[in-house]
């Protein structure tokens, strides 16, 4: 399937990506935007083999931020983007789904 993704938006999934390379030596690890989002809120963590750091993170807030959106993976259409609005009551709705 094609990406659906605009060059600006495919940044941020590169990005998002590489350090799914970087830890997991996978394209796009499983969960990998709630867990990059968690490093968003929460600052600096360990990720598999690599250390997500705040450099990393203030990219991540900038490309989120500079498009509007964020990155996740659905098995339809694959890396997909989502208004951040919409992410965050996605991510919260995980939270929710994944605690206990």
């Amino acid at each position: 399937m094609e990406s659906t993704l605009t060059d600006v938006q495919q940044k941020l999934a590169d990005f998002m990506s590489d350090i799914s390379e970087e830890a997991y030596t996978a394209g796009w690890m499983s969960n990998l935007e709630y867990a990059l989002w968690g490093a968003v809120l929460n600052g600096p963590v360990k990720y598999g083999r690599y250390f997500i750091s705040q450099d990393d993170i203030n990219t991540l807030i900038k490309l989120s931020n500079e498009f509007n959106c964020w990155i996740y993976f659905d098995h339809d259409t694959l890396e997909t983007a989502i208004p951040i609005t919409e992410w965050r009551e996605k991510y919260n709705s995980y939270l929710i789904q994944n605690s206990g």
